[in-house]
């Protein structure tokens, strides 16, 4: 709906993807028939996670960085300050920024 797409983009609400373990909640309809399609290639995994009882749960698919800060000192150090989530890692996001600002460089380098 309007209302859910205008909640999604204000980061309201997100969207999530699964944690495998034991069989909970989970969704129905189609996006369970996604899940399962993208999972069965790691049959094996979520089988020994189930075996183990660890317990299925979810996660958010996207994590809003809050206070998000640079700072170059003496032209040698770069220091970044931000906050995550919980459950966010920052390693993560810090590789995507590299690799958000290293993209044209990459770009430049593959023209004729």
């Amino acid at each position: 709906t309007a209302d859910m797409e205008h909640r999604l983009a204000a980061g309201e609400i997100h969207p999530t993807g699964p944690l495998p373990g034991r069989p909970g909640r989970g969704p129905s309809g189609a996006a369970a028939a996604l899940e399962a399609e993208v999972l069965a290639p790691h049959a094996e995994v979520v089988h020994r996670l189930e075996a183990f009882g660890v317990e299925a749960g979810r996660r958010a698919l996207r994590a809003r960085i809050a206070d998000f800060q640079v700072h170059v000192h003496d032209d040698t150090t770069l220091e970044v300050n931000f906050r995550l989530p919980p459950g966010s890692y920052a390693t993560v996001f810090l590789a995507q920024a590299v690799e958000c600002l290293d993209a044209p460089t990459r770009a430049m380098e593959q023209l004729p």
